[in-house]
């Protein structure tokens, strides 16, 4: 921490460069667990050893990460100046290249979910703009100032420890820590303003936090050196497990969101760190470079949560023509996850005259989630209700997945429908019954018409006509089965009866259009004529005498011959 004494000594030393100023006398015990940078003359007054570089354990992992060198090394060739800005790969600590100076005493750093943007934040006690939320320019290490910390709880002495950005979602955490309280706040990244969620629920000094792709957040506690879990929600820490290193002043930690690593700058004093990993189910510690280089560091690592890539193929399905008012054969599509990571599948959603078939395939029907690598099918079927061109499509809804980017609700990838809908036939006879009366036995009747109409959108054909009981077809302007009727014409077919016996008879006039029976309801009597008699005056007594008397007058006549 830097006071006024030490500011002074500092301007004195700028000003006059071949002047040597007395450390000040420092607090040891005061300083045995700090949150703020190593003060000048603490190796000294303290009784450090002076540290010596140790070799590097390499790791696999070959992501980049990003340091800033809170205590830099006169004596390095070349030297370190403080608070620069530097880069290196995870599997090489010691091959830092230089990017720049920040000049602020920047205590906690973090990127953006897409890597592209580092925060930083300043200690309390920074020369200039303490307690600043900013960015540092990746290329150059400048530190630009976006505002001052607001809505701290504490006191002024409330110093910053730490900051992680939650790496799928962008949510941002502050950590801070003031005499005897630490807490857990959210950040406004835009205005640099804090929301408290809670105390930690200890008197640690939680150095530095770190979230991963899961959502899930981690602290360490330079008061006990350990690790430990912390809710995101209220701010209360869970003790995972110790390291055993003495780990003390501002330090950084950070998760390679490529590998889910959390890796650590854990400092101990005098220059003297380790760089490595945690392991997140003990707190146990893994060094990867110890005191190469020497430095008090802070850090933050680019990397971006993997992530599902969920694709569908084909990216389009005809389903060429089909009758209006049926359903089509299903065409099946492909969803597939070529991502490195689960993806959440929260629907598959249909637009348009199309749907999902019967037989829906192998997705689920609900929500489900596709592992890296897996794909399954869904079938579709089209279902016209108009005639014409139609489309359509199927799209993935993407779910809040644990490691995927896409928010809950952002609609995915789809396939595009095309269809034709075409219209059907619709012959109707009228009428639908005929009645011719009394026929006299050995007679054809006059005919009678019934009319075939196509009231559909398309020709249609009549294919058959059959008739039965006595009845037969007797012109008509409908021609010889199978005949064409278009959309929207009609004819007339005639109908007769011929009387073979008498008494009632019944019959059908059938007909097959399109695979539709048409029915018309037949019926006629066939009759007998009466007895003919001659009426005359005096009624039927008189005419029955007369043709007696005549009789007996030809018998007369017949016996005188």
């Amino acid at each position: 921490m830097m006071n006024s004494i030490s500011r002074l000594s500092l301007s004195l030393l700028l000003a006059f460069p071949g002047l040597t100023v007395a450390a000040e006398t420092l607090d040891c015990a005061a300083l045995a667990n700090s949150a703020g940078a190593e003060p000048e003359g603490w190796a000294e007054q303290c009784g450090f050893v002076a540290p010596t570089a140790a070799a590097v354990t390499p790791a696999a992992v070959t992501d980049t990460g990003f340091t800033v060198d809170v205590r830099g090394d006169g004596a390095a060739v070349p030297p370190r100046a403080a608070n620069s800005l530097y880069s290196f790969v995870l599997n090489n600590f010691p091959s830092q290249t230089l990017r720049g100076v920040s000049n602020p005493q920047l205590f906690a750093l973090d990127f953006t979910p897409d890597g592209g943007t580092l925060y930083g934040v300043t200690s309390s006690t920074a020369t200039a703009n303490p307690n600043t939320l900013g960015t540092v320019n990746q290329t150059t290490g400048a530190f630009t100032v976006i505002a001052g910390l607001s809505g701290l709880a504490g006191t002024v002495a409330e110093n910053a420890t730490g900051l992680t950005i939650h790496p799928v979602t962008g949510e941002a955490f502050l950590s801070t820590f003031e005499t005897g309280a630490g807490r857990l706040y959210s950040l406004n990244l835009a205005t640099g303003a804090a929301t408290l969620i809670g105390s930690t629920g200890t008197t640690n000094i939680f150095i530095d936090i770190a979230m991963n792709c899961d959502g899930q957040l981690f602290a360490h506690s330079i008061t006990d050196d350990a690790l430990y879990s912390m809710n995101p929600s209220t701010g209360a820490a869970t003790l995972i497990g110790t390291h055993g290193l003495a780990a003390n002043f501002a330090q950084g930690m950070d998760f390679d969101n490529d590998t889910g690593t959390l890796y650590a700058f854990i400092y101990t004093g005098a220059g003297t760190n380790q760089f490595g990993t945690f392991n997140l189910a003990t707190g146990a510690f893994t060094a990867l470079a110890t005191n190469n280089p020497l430095g008090e560091f802070e850090g933050a690592i680019p990397t971006q949560c993997p992530a599902p890539v969920i694709e569908v193929t084909p990216a389009s399905i005809d389903f060429g023509n089909v009758n209006v008012g049926s359903t089509s054969t299903a065409q099946p599509f492909t969803v597939s996850n070529t991502g490195s990571a689960s993806g959440e599948i929260s629907a598959i959603n249909f637009s348009g005259p199309f749907a999902r078939a019967a037989d829906a395939g192998t997705c689920p029907t609900v929500a489900f989630t596709l592992g890296d690598g897996e794909s399954c099918t869904v079938n579709a079927v089209f279902q016209p209700v108009a005639a014409g061109a139609a489309s359509g499509g199927a799209s993935i809804a993407l779910g809040g997945g644990s490691t995927q980017a896409a928010p809950s609700g952002v609609m995915g990838p789809g396939v595009a429908f095309t269809g034709n809908g075409v219209a059907l036939p619709n012959i109707g006879v009228a009428p639908t019954s005929l009645s011719f009366g009394n026929v006299p036995v050995g007679t054809t009747s006059p005919a009678q018409f019934v009319t075939f109409s196509n009231t559909g959108g398309s020709a249609g054909n009549v294919d058959s006509l059959a008739f039965t009981g006595g009845f037969a077809r007797s012109g008509g302007t409908c021609g010889t089965p199978p005949f064409a009727l278009a959309a929207g014409a009609s004819c007339t077919v005639g109908i007769t009866f011929t009387a073979a016996v008498a008494g009632a008879g019944a019959g059908t006039l059938t007909a097959n259009a399109g695979g539709s029976v048409l029915t018309v309801t037949l019926s006629a009597t066939g009759s007998v004529p009466a007895p003919a008699f001659i009426p005359v005056n005096g009624g039927w007594a008189m005419a029955l005498m007369v043709a007696l008397i005549g009789l007996l007058a030809g018998l007369a006549v017949m016996r005188r011959q």
